[in-house]
């Protein structure tokens, strides 16, 4: 039997390589969605009100620009919400609402499980937990992603900052040195998803890797994969001093439930995304 999987964002970063592999897949039936045309295997659509009804809704049609979303303030909110509601009012099978491993906050210890305790801290925090709560009120499935990494992936990010100095000389700019984040690579986080389209079961799953990494960290590995010449060079932080900050996953339920684990470290990310530029 053949199963209909509708993923909304189908042009973004997560969607599109989601689709790609989805369309390998002889079982499934893949419904690309996104608001600019791509080609003809996507449907194109003004609002996401329109999306067609399938069996597996992955819904990643979601501005994941933090700061737009915060300016935009509570009407973002309000819309996000509104275009879910008509979503969930079509009647899939299944639900999957893509969301963020920053609805725990950033002020704990140990890493996140999905019985912690959620902080949003800002608007986008807020619309992410709101959804999630709509989506679990119809026993669907929520996936928080910790911070996805890989070819293409926003250049607005910490890695992408990182990145765009190498190789060259001087000090390694950062905007805080200090935070400890979990990063997770693309592929492995749809290795997750397509578990969770032909096997998950509702409820609350976190996917990263499980590890945090300081920012400071990541600079300095960025470094020693560049090359020679490169390991000398200093990290300046743009932040004089900040209060501790990280975020970082616990996976255990991922990993008992349906023996998936990501296959890369953080290292071997960034090598990937270095022998990528």
């Amino acid at each position: 039997m053949t199963l209909s999987v509708v993923v909304t964002g189908a042009s973004g970063f997560i969607g599109s390589a989601l689709v790609k592999r989805l369309k390998n897949e002889p079982d499934i039936e893949v419904v690309p969605v996104c608001r600019s045309a791509i080609d003809a295997t996507h449907i194109c659509v003004d609002d996401y009100r329109n999306t067609p009804k399938g069996d597996v809704l992955v819904h990643l049609a979601e501005d994941p620009d933090r700061t737009r979303v915060n300016l935009a303030g509570e009407i973002y909110r309000k819309e996000s919400g509104a275009v879910l509601d008509v979503l969930l009012s079509k009647g899939f099978s299944k639900v999957i609402y893509c969301s963020s491993a920053t609805v725990y906050g950033d002020t704990g210890n140990q890493p996140y499980s999905e019985e912690s305790s959620v902080e949003p801290i800002d608007n986008y925090d807020r619309a992410k937990f709101e959804n999630e709560s709509r989506v679990l009120a119809v026993e669907g499935i929520v996936v928080r992603f910790s911070n996805v990494i890989g070819p293409k992936m926003s250049p607005n990010n910490v890695i992408s900052d990182i990145l765009k100095q190498l190789p060259g000389s001087g000090p390694i700019t950062v905007r805080n040195d200090r935070p400890v984040r979990d990063f997770i690579w693309l592929d492995d986080v749809i290795d997750g998803l397509q578990i969770l389209i032909t096997r998950g079961g509702g409820g609350t799953y976190n996917i990263g890797s499980g590890q945090g990494t300081s920012v400071r960290e990541l600079a300095r590995m960025a470094l020693s994969i560049t090359g020679p010449g490169q390991q000398s060079r200093t990290i300046r932080s743009m932040a004089v001093s900040s209060n501790p900050s990280c975020n970082v996953l616990d996976i255990s339920k991922m990993k008992q439930m349906y023996g998936w684990s990501p296959t890369k470290n953080v290292y071997q990310c960034i090598e990937r995304l270095i022998s990528y530029t």
